[in-house]
C-alpha cells in the first residue's frame, strides 16, 4: 500500500548529472532487508560539502524493527549517523565493507558513507 501511495503522489524523477563529476558507481548503493518492503530508500546523493561522501536516506514504514546491510559498489570504509544538514552524529560499525543497523519502527535515518 505504501508502494503505490508514493507511485501515485510522487513519481520517479530522473536527474542526469555531469560525467565529468563523480563515477556512476558512487551512486551503486544496495539495502537489504528481510522484510519486502520494510524500508524505503529516499535518497541517495553526494554529501552536500563536495566530500566525495554517499548520503543514503532510510525509512522504516511497516511499524517494525527492521535490520538492514547497506553497501557501495566499492568498500565502505566509515560511515555514520547524521542529522538532516548531513552533519555525522553517531559512527557505525563496519564489516568486509558493509554497514549494518536495525532501524526502529517508523525511524527516518540519514547515513553518511565513505569509501
Amino acid at each position: 500500500m505504501v508502494r503505490e501511495a508514493e507511485a501515485l503522489n510522487v513519481p520517479l524523477r530522473v536527474v542526469r548529472g555531469d560525467p565529468g563529476g563523480a563515477s556512476a558507481s558512487s551512486f551503486a548503493v544496495r539495502v537489504t532487508h528481510a522484510e519486502q518492503h520494510a524500508v524505503d530508500v529516499s535518497a541517495v546523493k553526494l554529501a552536500d560539502d563536495a566530500s566525495g561522501d554517499v548520503v543514503v536516506r532510510l525509512a522504516e514504514v511497516t511499524g517494525a524493527r527492521t535490520p538492514v546491510t547497506v553497501a557501495l559498489s566499492g568498500r565502505v570504509e566509515v560511515a555514520s549517523r547524521c542529522n538532516a544538514l548531513e552533519e555525522p552524529q553517531q559512527s557505525l560499525d563496519v564489516s568486509d565493507g558493509i554497514v549494518s543497523l536495525t532501524l526502529q519502527p517508523f525511524e527516518l535515518v540519514t547515513l553518511r558513507l565513505a569509501d
